[in-house]
């Protein structure tokens, strides 16, 4: 049986990526033939602006974020990165072994509560990166694209 394949978006800086990226690297044995999973991964320059790409908005994360986890074999893909986290663990449990799931199930909560973005991005940067990043948006919004693009920019400027 082929392995399932799998795409992970991420970004080399941005922590919850690195944090995809860790868990990828150590997964260990698949607890079976069935688990084993090809996984290629795909950058995702956010600084360049391909998270707001019609194709990144639309196909990929309507948030606009990294990571994420893209495969035939999902309903849809995982944009979280503590989901990213559980369905690796599922296929390849050395993740999180039963001996210590409670202990690290809660862990990988408390972690994943912190705000990130306070961690990347310093007060006097965040603020006007964020309002450069709207009015860009804003602009897109007024050029010529499709309606599904239209939807996936309001949905953006939302979140």
């Amino acid at each position: 049986m082929a392995p399932t394949s799998y795409t992970l978006y991420y970004f080399p800086y941005s922590i919850c990526s690195i944090q995809a990226r860790y868990t990828v690297a150590v997964r260990g044995e698949p607890k079976d033939v069935t688990s084993t999973a090809t996984i290629t991964e795909y950058v995702v320059d956010i600084m360049g602006k391909d998270h707001l790409t019609e194709e990144y908005l639309c196909d990929v994360n309507p948030k606009g974020q990294v990571p994420v986890l893209m495969s035939p074999s999902l309903d849809k893909p995982i944009t979280e990165t503590l989901d990213i986290t559980y369905h690796l663990a599922k296929m390849y449990p050395n993740l999180i072994p039963d001996a210590h799931r409670a202990d690290m199930e809660r862990l990988l909560r408390e972690l994943h509560q912190i705000n990130y973005f306070s961690l990347s991005m310093k007060p006097d940067v965040g603020g006007p990166r964020m309002q450069k990043t709207k009015s860009e948006i804003q602009q897109t919004l007024n050029g010529d694209v499709s309606e599904r693009y239209k939807k996936a920019l309001r949905y953006k400027l939302e979140v």
